[in-house]
């Protein structure tokens, strides 16, 4: 984590990055130490995903959310395919 180039946290605030998880102090520290270890070295890159929103991080942590809001947010707004059932042609059922 502390040397690839790109990281990528995936679905933050769900799984095993609940927002449950997330609250813990040993959670939080290997996080920040993570965050602050790439964020010193200039060609390392973070992708996080996630539903939460930024106001979500500083109701866990204030620290949490200070990290949060460095960095750069793209929106993504669409369906959620997640559940949705298909024919047997791949079509959507409606």
């Amino acid at each position: 984590m502390y040397n690839a180039k790109y990281l990528i946290l995936d679905d933050l605030g769900s799984g095993l990055f609940s927002a449950k998880a997330i609250e813990s102090q040993k959670f939080l520290r290997n996080f920040f130490d993570v965050i602050d270890t790439r964020d010193a070295r200039e060609k390392s890159r973070i992708l996080i995903t996630t539903n939460m929103q930024i106001t979500d991080f500083s109701n866990i942590d204030d620290r949490l959310s200070s990290r949060m809001s460095a960095f750069k947010y793209i929106r993504i707004n669409g369906k959620d395919f997640r559940g949705v059932k298909k024919r047997g042609n791949g079509q959507n059922l409606a």
